[in-house]
């Protein structure tokens, strides 16, 4: 087991522990920290709108931790961007179905574990007397389910795959409990142009994203179909989002 593998709170409280933390466990609701989760599709503006709100709560005197995905967007080794070249391989015919899942799993196991790895510090951190009065979240553990959906919809992931790499993501959903979620649901040419602009490796597959842009669209409400979400056009801006932000934030509608 590594260092930072959640079990169920239930085996957790049986253990020696530390009062503080039996009442993080027994009580969650306790902890005041407010969670927003922002989520989209690669190219949506999650990025731009991750900062704005981090800047927002800076000025009002709040702790703000920002967590993001820069172990994948700034990753040295850029395995984004061999994930892609093995995507463009497959759709080739030069590697199996079953040799492109490998690499999938592979991929999505490392992506998992690092989430798991963010969110344990954080909670950690919170034990330690420097718990941050926000936490923003530019995408989150469980969007690399909507990933997995995806890849099963190009033809080479099962959902055996994806219910073994999240077999344990139950265990994590206090973290997004009282979150507020906000899918920002940008129009599709929007997302196709900023990708084309950024001209980040790794993403100048297309057709793969906007396919993505189409399974985030049947399953976010599956992902969090527990969890407050504000589903806006992105078509603004910054001065108009600046504008927004105050709204967008102490917004609390529920799907229905």
């Amino acid at each position: 087991m590594t260092h930072w593998e959640l079990k169920k709170s239930k085996e957790i409280l049986k253990g020696p522990m530390i009062d503080s933390l039996k009442d993080i466990i027994r009580n969650p609701k306790e902890n005041e920290t407010k969670i927003i989760i922002i989520e989209g599709s690669c190219g949506a503006g999650k990025s731009t709108l991750a900062k704005k709100c981090k800047d927002y709560y800076k000025k009002q005197g709040l702790l703000t931790t920002l967590i993001d995905e820069s172990f994948i967007t700034q990753d040295p080794e850029q395995k984004l961007k061999k994930y892609a070249e093995n995507l463009e391989r497959y759709r080739k015919n030069e590697i199996t179905k079953e040799q492109m899942e490998l690499l999938a799993i592979e991929w999505e196991k490392e992506i998992r574990d690092k989430w798991m790895s963010q969110i344990y510090f954080q909670v950690t951190n919170n034990l330690t007397g420097m718990k941050p009065d926000v936490i923003i979240m530019d995408r989150n553990l469980w969007s690399t389910i909507i990933f997995m959906r995806n890849m099963i919809k190009e033809g080479f992931f099962t959902e055996e795959s994806l219910n073994q790499i999240t077999k344990n993501y139950k265990y994590w959903r206090f973290f997004t409990r009282e979150a507020l979620v906000i899918w920002w649901n940008t129009p599709t040419e929007e997302i196709i142009n900023r990708l084309i602009k950024r001209n980040r490796g790794g993403e100048g597959d297309l057709k793969y994203f906007r396919n993505l842009i189409e399974t985030y669209k049947e399953y976010m409400p599956e992902v969090y179909q527990n969890i407050k979400v504000i589903n806006r056009e992105t078509l603004v801006t910054i001065e108009e989002l600046d504008e927004l932000l105050p709204e967008i934030l102490n917004e609390k509608r529920t799907r229905n």
